[in-house]
């Protein structure tokens, strides 16, 4: 993580003038929820719901990669990331690929939420 370019320790203010850091946030908290979300499935139509609004939260880059892991076959280029979670969703329902996003999720977080590296190209 990094220190906030303005604000100070009033969040409101960091919220409201660092864009970034508010998007840091929002990813932390869709992390954090969805990962408990996941370790506790128990199939209910309410609970894809709410797991498809946590999946459409996270970063594009973590929906990306949990794609590619999860959905096997299928032809994810060009996809928006909205399809993506409603895909990834439907695979919910399997234990251990909920286990395993849920694990990927926690080990994002340890690791200060590190971002993808830019390409040379970028």
């Amino acid at each position: 993580l990094r220190d906030p370019s303005v604000g100070g320790h009033d969040l409101g203010r960091m919220l409201r003038k660092d864009e970034a850091c508010a998007a840091d946030i929002l990813s932390f908290v869709a992390a954090s929820l969805l990962l408990i979300e996941l370790r506790r499935l128990d199939g209910s139509q309410l609970q894809k719901d709410r797991l498809l609004r946590l999946f459409e939260e996270l970063p594009l880059h973590l929906t990306q990669q949990f794609a590619r892991r999860r959905l096997t076959g299928e032809n994810l280029e060009g996809k928006h990331a909205d399809d993506l979670a409603i895909a990834l969703v439907s695979q919910m329902e399997d234990a251990s690929a909920a286990l395993e996003i849920a694990s990927s999720l926690a080990e994002w977080i340890n690791n200060d939420m590190q971002r993808p590296m830019a390409s040379a190209s970028e």
